[in-house]
């Protein structure tokens, strides 16, 4: 390269580079002023005093929407009436408390919130766009909030340390009526709905959501959960569940008159669950831990354990890691103390109505301890699978295979049928009480 070219390089390059640094700088030189241009909404007497008097409002912007533009708000509002309002690109910080009397037709837009509030009273048609709220701060409405929509936020709780748990230091998001949660990333944050609360396309992490007792449907649709998602002692009209991913769910004592789980995966816990009907489809469940340790056994990948079930279909799943088993037995009470009733029973059964199982192993299974009118089993293989100490009415196995050890020893079968089923030579079976097996 001659002397001309290699400087004409240069040239060029430090163009291209005094460009991309203008580019740049600007961008920094905008975003700069843009925090430096964000006043305190005290200091914005029309929009303020509008903000503060509906009837001031009304009279000014009969058909028009308030727009609140990069405003800050470190001093706190009582019993605030808002309606046909927009929030743009503002700030709510310095544990500043917005007491909220009622919201109506108010969307938040780009806007932040740090230790804040904004709670209380009833939200309708209350939209939050693109929010980032973060440490112990509050999102949430009263109850009789409807049509209160979350999208594309990002709400992150307190981080937790050694002397505290998240469950003392969640932050807030939600309503005590419904909510949806739409393209978000939540974590170390209680979410409320308990009248109806969806998530969809969203990431959420340590999520505790164990307040949703008021008969309302419950939606989780493409959901990715890291560690845990905690549901106990819900009260569901509906659950439906699809596409979702998680690392831990926790439905502990949650009742439901329908429950349905499809193509989704994880470790799935529901002891002393209650619901009419439950439905699980091509889903994988995973769980690690010592199935051997009697401790750890009811931990299984899917466990209903203690759980009461009206019809309890499971089709086409499968389980992975050294306890992703299926459990939908009961279990002997090693608690049980006849000297203390508190304690329980000295076994506690699992109950169904009636059990449908298609298409899914029941390898290493546990069938113990259970009590069902009508178990239907087709296109299943028995492998080491622990059906003993059990009350079935009728009992129908199709085209299944047997090998290993089977269990069926002490359990009581009042009507037994079977068709095209395949009992391998190493299939130790211990027989049922009445010799059907």
């Amino acid at each position: 390269m001659s002397n001309k070219d290699k400087l004409s390089a240069k040239k060029r390059t430090f163009i291209i580079g005094g460009a991309f640094a203008t580019v740049f700088s600007g961008i920094f030189f905008k975003n700069g002023i843009e925090r430096i241009m964000k006043h305190e909404i005290s200091d914005m007497a029309e929009q303020y005093s509008m903000l503060l008097n509906i009837s001031l409002r009304r009279s000014k912007l009969p058909s028009s929407r308030l727009i609140i533009k990069n405003a800050s708000f470190t001093k706190n509002i009582t019993q605030l009436e808002c309606e046909n309002t927009e929030f743009i690109n503002c700030d709510f910080n310095d544990e500043v408390v917005i007491n909220v009397k009622s919201l109506h037709n108010v969307e938040f837009r780009d806007c932040k919130i740090t230790n804040s509030k904004i709670s209380s009273g009833v939200w309708k048609d209350v939209t939050f766009d693109n929010i980032h709220a973060s440490g112990q701060f509050e999102v949430l409405g009263d109850e009789g909030s409807s049509n209160v929509l979350f999208k594309k936020c990002n709400f992150t709780g307190p981080a937790s340390s050694d002397e505290d748990n998240h469950e003392n230091t969640f932050g807030a998001a939600g309503t005590f009526g419904t909510a949806e949660f739409i393209d978000c990333d939540i974590r170390y944050v209680g979410i409320e709905g308990p009248y109806g609360l969806i998530v969809k396309n969203s990431r959420l992490n340590k999520i505790k959501a164990i307040a949703q007792r008021k008969r309302g449907s419950l939606t989780l649709d493409n959901v990715e959960i890291k560690d845990y998602l905690n549901l106990t002692s819900g009260i569901f009209s509906n659950i439906d569940i699809k596409n979702t991913r998680f690392e831990y769910l926790d439905l502990e004592k949650v009742r439901s008159d329908n429950f349905l789980m499809e193509d989704s995966s994880g470790h799935f816990f529901g002891k002393l669950m209650t619901t009419d009907e439950m439905v699980v489809r091509r889903c994988t469940f995973t769980a690690e831990g010592n199935p051997e340790n009697i401790s750890q056994h009811e931990d299984a990948g899917f466990s209903v354990i203690y759980s009461k079930i009206g019809l309890l279909t499971i089709e086409s799943v499968k389980f992975s890691g050294r306890n992703g088993n299926l459990f939908i037995g009961g279990s002997v009470n090693i608690l049980f103390n006849e000297n203390e009733p508190k304690y329980g029973p000295p076994i506690e059964y699992t109950n169904f109505g009636r059990i449908i199982i298609k298409n899914t192993s029941l390898k290493n299974a546990s069938l113990s301890f259970l009590k069902s009118e009508k178990l239907q089993i087709e296109n299943c293989d028995f492998e080491d699978t622990d059906c003993s100490k059990s009350y079935i009415d009728n009992l129908e196995i199709t085209n299944c295979t047997f090998s290993g050890k089977v269990d069926f020893s002490g359990t009581i079968i009042k009507i037994f049928s079977e068709a095209k089923n395949l009992r391998k030579p190493s299939l130790l079976m211990n027989r049922d009480v009445n010799q059907f097996l």
